[in-house]
């Protein structure tokens, strides 16, 4: 994963601006930390579901789980493919290694949202 734009998005509304205003390029979409721990990872599959179909915009997203593994898995269940999981998560190895099976990546940290450009 090597996006040239990071956004975080906790709405459809936040999701749709940020798509709508970033460069062309490979775009990463983050949850807010702790969401899907929090929201539910089906939350965040309606979000990004309905962010693909309003924007047009092709993106990667990733579910911060914060250190709920049971989320996580639930997460990968859905079809999610990019986790964000506490390195000291109780069963993250679990994760990982279901993440692997499926494809999917599993990070210690979201990486920082791209800043906004100035006027």
């Amino acid at each position: 994963m090597n996006p040239s734009h990071v956004m975080t998005a906790a709405c459809l509304a936040d999701a749709l601006a940020a798509l709508d205003a970033a460069p062309p390029g490979p775009l990463l979409l983050v949850s807010p930390p702790q969401a899907g721990a929090s929201l539910g990872p089906g939350w965040w599959l309606a979000l990004v579901s309905a962010a693909r179909a309003g924007s047009g915009r092709d993106f990667t997203d990733l579910l911060d789980c914060g250190d709920a593994s049971g989320r996580a898995l639930e997460a990968l269940q859905l079809g999610l493919r990019g986790l964000v999981l506490a390195p000291d998560a109780p069963g993250r190895q679990t994760v990982a290694a279901r993440a692997a099976l499926l494809g999917a990546i599993v990070l210690d940290d979201a990486p920082s949202p791209t800043p906004a450009a100035g006027p």
